[in-house]
């Protein structure tokens, strides 16, 4: 089973879900797919972010310093579902969404080897 999702959720609820399936007996693998402004957000001033899974809002303000504390906080929460996937057997891709979603299934898994 091959799980395409942004994974923004609760790494608890990962893992459950994952293992789920692990227990189940299904090989699961993710892609994690994120648009290019969640991979590398413009922000500047203040800003609204807001979640459409909790319908909640946080008020934050971008310091000269957000784009590097964003870049090592989304590094840490992609390697934390990479390693889901990996303990238990699975594969894991970080894709963008101005990748097509042919070039990924068709080329990047075979690449891979993840299809034949």
């Amino acid at each position: 089973i091959i799980l395409i999702s942004d994974f923004w959720h609760e790494e608890r609820d990962v893992v459950a879900a994952v293992s789920r399936l692990s227990s189940a007996g299904f090989d699961a693998s993710g892609i994690h797919v994120l648009a290019p402004e969640e991979i590398q957000p413009q922000a500047d001033g203040e800003l609204l972010a807001r979640s459409v899974e909790e319908d909640s809002e946080v008020e934050l303000s971008a310091g000269a310093d957000l784009p590097e504390r964003y870049a090592r906080e989304l590094q840490a929460h992609c390697a934390a579902v990479e390693e889901v996937f990996r303990k238990r057997g699975g594969n894991f891709l970080l894709a963008s969404t101005d990748t097509s979603i042919e070039r990924v299934l068709l080329i990047t898994l075979r690449q891979r080897r993840w299809v034949s």
